[in-house]
Formats: structure tokens, C-alpha cells, sequence
């Protein structure tokens, strides 16, 4: 039985690693969920309260930079709020029409047809475009290194 929950928390940390580029996996969330079948199932004695509280602390920033990061990439050089909501649907909407491409070419097509929309040049919508792609991939290495930095303190602690 406790091979198959570690089989579970494996899939779990997998399938939140995944959720950084598939969007509608909820990367943090899943590896939280991980860390609680492996508390409550597995050993309930290994995972501290210090552990409990920085997992539920970073869950919050990596859920904050999925929302934050395309949006201050796209401000930075000069976008509307038209913009920041668009690529936010763009991330949703041209994966599913695209897969995988959708995640870099939605929010950057998006953008960049809002500006042209609100008037602006071509090349300063290329430029917000690409700011706004530099932001979402800045938001995934940040959410990468933060989920990395709990799974080798939940491994250290539950295999140490």
C-alpha cells in the first residue's frame, strides 16, 4: 500500500511540474496535494509545522506569479490593461487551439492585436508582445525554482 501512495505524490509532483506549462494543471496546488497524501497517508510525523506554513506561504507566491509575471513583462514596455487581460486569455484560449505553442504565441498574438486595436505602431506592439512573452517565461523560471526549492525539502524530509 505505501509503494502505491508514493506512486500517487510521484504522479502528483509531475503533474505539478507539468502545470507550468500546461495551464490547466494547478502546478503549486498539485504539489501541495502531494506533500498531504504523503502526510496523511505515508508518515504524518515527518513534515513540520515550519514546512507546513512556507508550503502554504509559497503555494500563494506561485499562484500570484501565474497572474503578475505576463502582465508586469507587458507593462514594462508600455501596455494598456486591454493588454495585460488579453494575454491572460491568450495563455487559456491558444493552447487549446495550438497545444503546447499556444502557451508562447496566445499571449503574444493577443497583445499585440490589442494594441494594434488601441492604435499603437506596429513595432511598439511587437515590442509589448515580446515583453509580455519575456514576463510569462520570467514567471515560469521563478514558479520552476520556488516549487523545485519545496520538493527537495519535502524529499529531504521525507527520505532523510
Amino acid at each position: 500500500m505505501t509503494v502505491l501512495l508514493w506512486i500517487v505524490v510521484v504522479v502528483l509532483l509531475v503533474l505539478g511540474f507539468a502545470g507550468l506549462v500546461v495551464p490547466v494543471l494547478p502546478d503549486a496546488l498539485l504539489l501541495l496535494v502531494a506533500f498531504l497524501v504523503y502526510h496523511f497517508f505515508i508518515n504524518g510525523d515527518v513534515l513540520t509545522a515550519s514546512f507546513w506554513w512556507t508550503a502554504a506561504i509559497l503555494t500563494v507566491v506561485v499562484i500570484a506569479v501565474d497572474y503578475v509575471a505576463s502582465g508586469l513583462g507587458a507593462q514594462k514596455y508600455g501596455a494598456s490593461k486591454w493588454s495585460v487581460a488579453s494575454a491572460a486569455l491568450g495563455v487559456v484560449i491558444f493552447p487549446l487551439i495550438l497545444g503546447p505553442i499556444g502557451l508562447i504565441v496566445g499571449p503574444f498574438l493577443a497583445v499585440v492585436v490589442t494594441e494594434l486595436l488601441l492604435r499603437k505602431t506596429l513595432v511598439d506592439s511587437l515590442k509589448i508582445g515580446l515583453g509580455t512573452i519575456a514576463g510569462f517565461l520570467g514567471g515560469i523560471f521563478v514558479k520552476g525554482l520556488i516549487m523545485c526549492a519545496l520538493v527537495v525539502w519535502f524529499l529531504w524530509r521525507a527520505l532523510g
